[in-house]
């Protein structure tokens, strides 16, 4: 009981701002220290203390032009960001050994309930895998282990109720949809599909603990589509093709298929 608690506190330190605010750079320990704290709290049938916070500070760079600065206020601005790369490796890839190996930070966070400081932290691990991505970098993997925790199905119902609830959270809906669907087309799709042929009469909690109709997604995922092949591929992260396009594959669902949006096959491309 008391070991249980003095590890629920220790991870409620680590994604405590005011914890490390005073530091320039936030450190991989702090997120692997977490790692290893939440997993002995997970075999205790507990759940840790969500790293939102850990997250969204680590990618903050003054120089990224998707400021999302103002969506979660208890980020923390460090003078030397931490590499890009080496966050998303640590929050991504299990640790221990073969033998026992211990899940990813993502996985472990994916278990919590989904509250917005996780829808946040979603479009910010979305945000940069995209830019890493346009960059160059072999981020199939990385790509996989982020797609696999989270359900389809239960990402488009908190999107739905967050979009629903107040309409400053539209542009946190966008992006996150608009980095999926760069990110992983076919995920995207296979999501819609699955999301055509559930049960309509279903319920799923949303995240303030009200239900939402599952019958009431699928018109609401298409919209959001829709709207992002309108806009095209997010503008903030860096352009290494121009023109840069989503997948023709994504006309799937979309309201007029034979429309004029800014597509390309990208395997016909390649």
């Amino acid at each position: 009981m008391h070991s249980s608690r003095a590890l629920s506190n220790l991870a409620f330190r680590l994604g405590d701002p005011n914890s490390w605010n005073q530091t320039d750079r936030l450190d991989t320990i702090w997120f692997k220290t977490w790692q290893h704290l939440a997993y002995s709290l997970r075999l205790r049938h507990e759940s840790a203390y969500g790293p939102h916070n850990l997250i969204a500070s680590a990618f903050w760079d003054p120089t990224d032009r998707h400021a999302y600065s103002d969506d979660l206020p208890d980020r923390h601005l460090f003078a030397s960001p931490a590499k890009r790369e080496d966050i998303v490796s640590v929050i991504l890839c299990t640790a221990g050994n073969a033998d026992q190996p211990i899940p990813s930070i993502w996985q472990l966070a994916m278990e919590n309930e989904y509250n917005y400081p996780l829808v946040v932290a979603t479009r910010e691990l979305a945000a940069a895998l995209c830019t890493m991505t346009r960059n160059g970098g072999n981020t199939d993997d990385f790509i996989t282990a982020f797609l696999t925790p989270p359900s389809f199905a239960r990402l488009a119902g908190q999107l739905h109720f967050m979009d629903s609830r107040n309409d400053s959270y539209r542009s946190v809906c966008l992006a996150i949809c608009s980095h999926l669907m760069e990110l992983r087309p076919s995920w995207w799709v296979e999501g819609m599909d699955h999301l055509m042929n559930e049960d309509g009469q279903a319920l799923m909690q949303s995240l303030y603990g009200e239900m939402v109709a599952v019958s009431s997604l699928p018109d609401f995922v298409v919209e959001m589509t829709n709207e992002c092949l309108r806009s095209g591929p997010c503008y903030d992260c860096p352009l290494v093709v121009t023109p840069l396009a989503f997948d023709i594959s994504l006309r799937t669902y979309t309201v007029n298929p034979f429309a004029v949006y800014p597509i390309v096959d990208v395997d016909d491309d390649a």
